[in-house]
């Protein structure tokens, strides 16, 4: 019997190390990213995402070269008459310029995209407050702006970047089409259209200030189905649809769907360290 306990405390240390050699392996050959939290309420957001799938196209996004290629959707009056707002979107930049991810005129609407290296929001004409941190080319990063016409808040990643009240003000109505990667008043590095180059995905509109605990938990779903406050989503799975109401978007100029989408990229892990 001794002896059987010997070889039982040898043994299993060893089955230990072979199961975790062959996990590790495993996510290795799966191309898993690694993400560190830090905090428990990381965590927490993290698991409150596990529930989360792709869309059934396999997770797809829209391509645009930064030339004049764009989704337009249609004027609709609950896309420009809002109290508050949060725009989302996941984005992989190809270069730091002065680009559009949601433009509705901002020399008289709102508008956010980036100008060279952090966030930009317009909530009116002129009106603009820039972010605190660069957002890279070369990487899916998820960008979300909340706008209650008093505070503004920029959000990467889930993480709070900036919060102002400077430049605050009503958020006035466009008076024309509604733009994806690109803006009707131009002037940036592409002059005529203030073109998005690289690949935008799951772009969302609401007519609420959505919390930074809402953001983090639906920042790694595909929302299909409608909710308070939720206005428009586009998953770019092929087509520049509406997920849930009728704002469907036509492609201009050269804009195309990759088969690169941030579902399919990043699957995160966590992996706890000891403080």
């Amino acid at each position: 019997m001794m002896q059987r306990t010997r070889q039982s405390r040898i043994l299993w240390p060893l089955l230990v190390i072979v199961y975790l050699w062959v996990f590790l392996a495993m996510i290795g050959r799966a191309g898993f990213a690694y993400t560190t939290y830090e905090r428990d309420t990381d965590f927490r957001s993290y698991l409150s995402s596990l529930d989360a799938s792709p869309s059934t196209s396999g997770g797809r996004s829209l391509r645009l070269d930064g030339d004049g290629d764009y989704v337009e959707i249609p004027f609709a009056d609950d896309l420009n008459n809002l109290s508050a707002i949060t725009i989302e979107a996941w984005v992989k930049r190809e270069a730091y310029r002065c680009e559009t991810v949601v433009g509705n005129g901002w020399r008289e609407s709102y508008w956010l995209g980036f100008c060279n290296q952090p966030i930009r929001f317009y909530h009116t004409g002129y009106k603009r407050v820039d972010g605190r941190t660069p957002i890279p080319p070369g990487q899916w990063i998820h960008v979300a702006v909340t706008y209650d016409g008093t505070t503004r808040r920029y959000y990467i990643n889930g993480r709070l970047d900036l919060e102002s009240t400077l430049n605050n003000g009503p958020i006035n109505p466009g008076s024309g089409a509604l733009y994806i990667g690109a803006d009707r008043h131009g002037g940036c590095t592409d002059r005529a259209l203030c073109g998005f180059q690289g690949l935008i995905d799951e772009v969302r509109i609401w007519n609420v200030v959505r919390t930074q605990a809402e953001i983090q938990a639906d920042m790694y779903r595909a929302i299909n189905g409608p909710r308070p406050g939720l206005l428009a989503v586009w998953h770019f799975d092929g087509d520049a649809r509406d997920a849930v109401g009728s704002h469907h978007g036509t492609l201009g100029g050269d804009a195309q769907f990759s088969p690169e989408g941030f579902f399919k990229r990043t699957l995160y892990f966590p992996v706890m360290t000891m403080k």
